[in-house]
């Protein structure tokens, strides 16, 4: 894409660094300073990771998607940074989806969604309770899974 490769040379030619972002977006004038330096954190840093998943790294990002649901940043950061928190949700949906073609698994998967209303159980508020949080009790631990880079 044109606008792409604008911001990739306005990038090299002042430099990578959070100052620079409301000059980047003026300079391409149809961006703001947060979507341009999303579009770079994200996708065109060069970076970034973007050869193919390892059979570990997959289930390296199954693991750590079970332990800390929704938590892509965090998940990212695991993985060194070399690969994006978007990266990382992309990567996880497409395990999803095609377990057989990942892990050579036949018939449904363990960790496959399945499509549907989810069924209300008796812990759950009827319509109209509020739902009481509990404070956790226990201070949360660090997990080393063993998987180093």
């Amino acid at each position: 894409m044109v606008e792409d490769q604008d911001l990739i040379e306005v990038v090299e030619r002042y430099g990578y660094g959070t100052h620079i972002w409301e000059a980047v977006a003026r300079f391409l004038g149809t961006r703001t300073r947060r979507e341009c330096q999303s579009l770079w954190a994200e996708w065109l840093d060069p970076q970034i990771r973007r050869d193919e998943w390892s059979e570990m790294k997959d289930t390296k990002l199954r693991e750590l998607s079970r332990i800390m649901p929704a938590q892509w940043q965090t998940i990212s950061e695991i993985f060194n940074s070399s690969r994006t928190a978007m990266a990382c949700q992309l990567r996880h949906a497409f395990i999803l989806e095609n377990p057989q073609k990942i892990f050579g698994q036949e018939g449904p998967s363990s960790f496959t969604k399945k499509a549907g209303p989810s069924q209300r159980t008796n812990n759950q508020p009827k319509s109209g309770e509020k739902k009481l949080f509990l404070k956790r009790s226990t201070p949360r631990i660090k997990i080393d899974l063993g998987f180093d880079e």
